[in-house]
């Protein structure tokens, strides 16, 4: 894997990922809480609006501070810790957890976040955290910590005492289960899964297989019952977002985790697990000469997904992964690259014969080299919400993904 950690970031014609607060705020979004974001006034529209989409369907409780230049200056923590206070005491109904984050500013200030929080549980006698945040850093950082600071808060610290006949079948995937295998979906954010049809045909194509959803996190349903997240026999790992709790949750409660998306096979033979990471198409091999390659640029465990369905669609394509955000190497392959820096990305997609990216990336690509596109929340935004692709309904899938590469090639 190439890791470029010396870049400049700069993204001079393509956009940045969304950042880590607004990661924060979509994570948390439905848990029953209230986020109290230090930032100043105005910005939280990025956070509720751009980056959100379920204000349509019901709100959340996401506040910002309102901070101002004098504040900024002098610190005057008094004054947020009062806010947080009187606003959440004020709620109706009272929100399940506040959790606490920085912006730029504060972060430079050396807020001590950990500290204000510890307060307002004290004044409100509502379970509180802080999260780790400057603005600096992309929605896969900021969610991935809010997830781990959220359940280590909340969930019991008594080790589960729990354990299922299915998990020994991993090993054996010529095994059937003979009762229902329950499973965590983690990381599902809109950032990622923009389409809110993902759900649903999840939760089909899992139940064909004998697998029963027993949280998605996060997701109103597990805010309603956060401690139902320790009575999964396995957590699917669907975005890199949901890495740090699922390490959490396995070594913490012995919770075994696998990243990566549904695949055909993986779905026909019920706990063919191997098949079902992304690490597993290092032992593809391509033809020699006369393959095509294909660059995926976006989130790692849904590039490698979509990699490994155009390598077996198209026995002539190779596909790697562009990884424009901070997320770990754990799923990332040999020749796959992850960098923050336009030029870095823009010199790994060169000998591209196609690249499957958002289509805010079109200025960094050849005009003889075609773009399937690949629209994110996370990246664009709503402008191409109409095509958000729902990964686990192959028609949609292939109307928007197989097709046009076969066409392209």
């Amino acid at each position: 894997m190439k890791i470029y950690t010396k870049d400049t970031v700069t993204f001079l014609s393509i956009p940045s990922p969304t950042g880590d607060i607004s990661g924060i705020a979509s994570a948390l979004y439905e848990l029953g809480g209230m986020v109290a974001i230090h930032d100043p006034s105005g910005c939280n529209s990025t956070y509720n609006t751009h980056d959100e989409l379920r204000w349509y369907d019901h709100e959340s409780y996401i506040y910002i501070s309102g901070l101002n230049a004098r504040d900024a200056t002098m610190g005057n923590d008094a004054k947020f810790i009062n806010d947080i206070v009187n606003a959440a005491t004020s709620l109706d109904p009272s929100p399940k957890f506040i959790a606490i984050c920085g912006s730029a500013v504060p972060y430079i200030n050396g807020t001590d976040f950990k500290a204000i929080a510890k307060l307002v549980e004290k004044y409100t006698r509502i379970p509180s955290f802080s999260i780790t945040s400057n603005g600096f850093h992309d929605y896969v950082t900021g969610a991935g910590e809010a997830l781990l600071e959220y359940a280590k808060k909340l969930l019991p610290k008594e080790k589960r005492n729990k354990t299922n006949e299915n998990i020994t079948l991993m090993s054996n995937p010529d095994l059937k289960p003979s009762k229902p295998l329950f499973a965590n979906i983690l990381g599902m954010t809109p950032l990622d899964y923009g389409n809110f049809n993902s759900k649903e045909s999840l939760r089909r194509l899992l139940l064909d297989a004998n697998i029963k959803i027993n949280a998605f996190f996060p997701n109103v349903e597990s805010g309603d019952d956060v401690e139902k997240l320790l009575s999964a026999d396995i957590n699917i790992l669907l975005s890199s977002v949901g890495y740090p709790l699922a390490k959490y949750l396995e070594s913490d409660f012995e919770i075994p985790f696998v990243p990566g998306l549904p695949l055909d096979d993986f779905l026909r033979d019920h706990l063919d697990f191997p098949d079902f990471l992304p690490a597993a198409k290092d032992n593809y091999t391509p033809p020699k000469e006369g393959f095509k390659k294909i660059s995926i640029i976006g989130e790692p465990v849904i590039a490698a997904f979509i990699g490994g369905i155009i390598e077996r669609s198209f026995p002539n394509t190779r596909c790697n992964t562009v990884c424009p955000m901070e997320s770990d190497g754990l799923f990332l392959r040999s020749e796959d690259v992850r960098s923050i820096s336009e030029l870095k990305i823009r010199s790994s997609i060169r000998d591209s014969d196609m690249v499957v990216a958002d289509p805010l990336y079109s200025p960094i690509i050849r005009d003889n080299v075609p773009l399937i596109p690949l629209p994110s929340l996370g990246i664009s935004g709503r402008m191409y919400e109409a095509d958000f692709i729902d990964y686990f309904d192959r028609e949609d899938f292939s109307k928007k993904i197989l097709y046009p590469v076969k066409e392209a090639l």
